[in-house]
């Protein structure tokens, strides 16, 4: 009989084999993360000085999440080998979740601390203190990370042998020792925690990259899937060889591997696609070109993969294959159903002979359903395939699934699938069709953009987000209902005003979600956008069209000296701008674009009317075809209701404006504070920050140098404190506001990278309101004296 080794050897006759090179690296062990904190003329923050939220479990001290749970994209699902119901999960807006309850509760890691990614898997070892990850900080790099006290703190490895672009990073769940890490284009091994590492494995073609479909460990064989070989150390990393997929047919890569040990059974499953259809980087939502499931035993004479697919129809796409360690007959697929674009997952538990759909999506056969569920306010058709899914390494009965809103877990092997992001009193039961317009409690997991809120009184609130429109609340913020059974038409609900005299809301709403950021700028993202004015009568409980303005609406502004007078923000390069009715409750109701300013191209923002009938207006980043900015946006001013403007515009704030705040405090309304975005390609580029006028804008001094503020928001029982929202700095606060030199300070407590905006509540001004873009909802009851916040 020969030995696997041998069989190394004869498939080495047409696979080209790797040399094993030592890769020097620092003498010196762990590093602290360090954090850019960009051009701010504060101290940088102390991280670590943040609270645990796993050590303590939360306290009086942080901002709690609210809202309806889900929402968003969810990756990297990992579940700790060492306790079923610890699990991390992250996100594609960068946050990194973790549940010690099997996902009836989430809390969110500090951003500073560890970003999440579609890279951030956490890997444990066989000490459940010490685990590995992946920080993602996006152009800054990609860090291969490890926390020595399970996930509360985290270091980056200074001797990374992916040189700060690291795409995979394995580990052996019964060592602390064995580490594998995958750069672009090279697979690195460590023996030794990190301290020195070799070269496993490089691509016969760079450029094309280096794709790793999986690892399995079965004591001094390690097995690495790549797309195109399989990657074989027979003596626990000492030396490797590159060893050919056996019986897959020409023209196959591998796009995922799981494998499973039993006794003297080494065995693997792996799925196929068409050549060419994986890179590194890519997400599941992108593969095409699916082949099939196959299966080898690595322990027999001459492995040869064997096709075993029965049972899965063709209308299943299997993105993932997963397994425990220790279980050679049970495996999953998990992937999506082509023909109505909704998750499933397959179980064999016959290694492979036979599969069985586990998923039971019609009438939620077998899933406690949150606000998503059959018939319910969205369909599984929202989730589309899963983005992640993972076995517990030691229990195979043990699930987690991600997809594009939500998150569900078995405990069972898939026979029964709970909802993982609302409350568990609020689920709904199996077997039926899930109820529109149910209210939710989320329990941590909020992933959403979210833009704007309004109370009509103590208890009701609404808020606007992107991609699930907007929630409304009627037990003050606690439970949530979808606005997308509600009325609400669009993707995205930006903004809401209340008119005075009827108590009517009207919302600006639009087909393009995430108007003015990085992504959201050039003309063709969103001159084909649509948008309405949209109005409620029960406090945004319920909505309907009152306008259609046929181009994304971003602002709407009630004039206090005529209230029935309304102003409208459109974006599209050629009809954007400033729009008027004279009068909203004329039926129908007439609207006229009003005169563009000098240098403005169709990005209006925020529209304000002062008391004395004054237009105060920002314009916000335009890129042109070459994707340079144009200097079309800024701060604008009418004293005729917009038949004529003046340009009172910082000449940084020629790029990229947002929000103009005017000072509660000033009875003139002569104070404004100005949100500035740094851009780039065009010098000077460091502009970014907040500009205060105290003459309306006839002169303007920069408070701060923070680089690239949203808004800003003063405390209206104090008018020296301010919180500003930033793109990639979190929240920060000044307690010296009227000072000529404001410092400003990071708020540690908030965890999420990119607030967009603060509220305080109208009816409590001692609670505190943060929305945020891909962190969801979070609010702060201050116990402490308004002069203390």
């Amino acid at each position: 009989m020969l030995s696997f080794s041998c069989y190394v050897v004869l498939a080495l006759a047409c696979c080209n084999g790797t040399t094993s090179v030592e890769r020097p690296v620092p003498e010196a062990g762990l590093g602290e993360v360090a954090r850019e904190v960009g051009p701010v003329a504060t101290p940088e923050p102390d991280i670590t000085e943040m609270p645990q939220p796993f050590a303590f479990g939360g306290g009086p001290w942080e901002w709690a999440t609210r809202g309806i749970g889900g929402g968003g994209a969810f990756l990297s699902a990992s579940i700790n080998p060492h306790d079923s119901n610890d699990m991390s999960i992250s996100t594609d807006m960068g946050m990194n979740f973790r549940s010690v309850d099997f996902g009836r509760t989430w809390f969110g890691l500090h951003f500073q601390i560890l970003r999440g990614s579609d890279r951030t898997t956490l890997r444990w070892t066989s000490d459940p203190e010490i685990i590995y990850t992946i920080d993602y900080q996006g152009w800054s790099g990609s860090f291969v990370t490890r926390s020595t006290d399970g996930g509360n703190s985290w270091a980056r490895l200074d001797s990374d042998p992916s040189e700060e672009n690291a795409y995979w990073v394995h580990v052996d769940p019964t060592s602390t020792d064995r580490i594998l890490v995958g750069g672009w284009a090279a697979l690195y091994f460590s023996n030794d925690g990190g301290a020195s590492w070799r070269t496993a494995h490089t691509a016969v073609l760079p450029e094309h990259g280096l794709y790793i479909a999986g690892v399995a460990w079965a004591g001094d064989t390690i097995v690495v899937g790549s797309s195109d070989v399989m990657i074989v150390s027979l003596d626990g990393g000492v030396s490797w060889e590159a060893i050919s997929y056996a019986g897959l047919p020409e023209g196959q890569v591998v796009g995922s591997l799981a494998g499973a040990i039993e006794g003297d059974i080494i065995r693997v499953w792996v799925v196929s696609r068409v050549e060419g259809s994986v890179w590194p980087g890519i997400r599941s939502d992108q593969y095409v070109g699916y082949e099939g499931v196959w299966r080898a035993d690595l322990n027999e004479e001459t492995p040869e993969f064997e096709l075993v697919d029965d049972g899965i129809p063709r209308n299943f796409y299997p993105f993932t294959v997963g397994s425990a360690q220790n279980d050679v007959d049970t495996v999953y697929l998990a992937g999506g159903n082509t023909d109505y674009d909704m998750p499933d997952v397959y179980r064999s538990q016959d290694a492979g002979d036979s599969w069985l759909s586990t998923f039971g999506v019609y009438e939620n056969a077998n899933i406690a359903s949150g606000w998503c569920g059959h018939r319910g306010d969205i369909d599984y058709w929202w989730s589309g395939a899963p983005l992640t899914f993972d076995v517990s390494l030691t229990d195979p009965d043990v699930l987690i699934m991600g997809d594009y809103g939500f998150v569900h877990v078995s405990a069972d092997g898939g026979d029964t699938w709970r909802q993982a992001y609302v409350a568990e009193a609020d689920q709904n039961a199996p077997g039926d069709s899930t109820p529109k317009l149910g209210a939710y409690q989320g329990v941590g997991l909020e992933d959403t953009s979210s833009w704007w809120l309004h109370w009509t009184d103590s208890n009701t609130v609404f808020a606007g987000y992107s991609d699930i429109r907007g929630i409304m609340s009627q037990d003050a913020g606690v439970h949530w209902s979808s606005g997308i059974s509600a009325g609400l038409p669009h993707n995205s609900t930006y903004h809401v005003v209340q008119h005075e005299g009827s108590g009517r809301l009207f919302g600006a709403t639009s087909t393009v979600h995430d108007l003015y950021q990085s992504t959201y700028l050039t003309d063709d993202r969103i001159d084909d956008g649509a948008g309405h004015i949209i109005y409620s009568e029960d406090g945004g409980l319920s909505w309907a069209q009152f306008s259609d303005m046929g181009h994304p609406v971003v602002w709407l502004a009630l004039d206090p000296t005529s209230p029935d007078r309304m102003y409208a923000a459109l974006a599209d390069s050629q009809q954007g701008g400033i729009y008027v009715s004279q009068d909203v409750t004329a039926e129908p109701v007439s609207w006229r674009r009003l005169p563009t300013p000098s240098r403005t191209e169709g990005h209006p923002f925020n529209v304000h009317v002062l008391a004395d009938g004054t237009l105060l207006t920002t314009w916000s980043g335009r890129r042109d075809s070459s994707e340079l900015f144009t200097t079309s946006s800024g701060v604008f001013v009418s004293s005729d209701g917009g038949e004529t403007w003046e340009d009172r515009s910082h000449s940084d704030m020629h790029r990229w404006t947002k929000d103009v705040v005017l000072d509660p405090n000033d009875e003139t309304q002569s104070t404004w504070y100005v949100s500035v975005f740094s851009h780039w390609g065009s010098a000077p580029n460091e502009v970014g920050g907040i500009f205060r006028t105290r003459d309306r804008g006839e002169s303007w001094e920069r408070i701060s140098d923070l680089y690239r503020v949203e808004s800003v928001t003063i405390d209206p029982q104090n008018p020296d404190f301010m919180y500003a929202t930033t793109e990639t700095e979190g929240l920060w606060q000044t307690s010296n506001l009227n000072s000529d030199n404001p410092r400003f300070t990071q708020v540690l407590t908030y965890p999420f990278e990119h607030p967009t905006r603060v509220f305080f509540n109208p009816h409590d001004e001692n609670e505190i309101w943060a929305t945020s873009f891909g962190g969801g909802l979070r609010v702060f009851q201050r116990l402490v004296s308004a002069a203390s916040p």
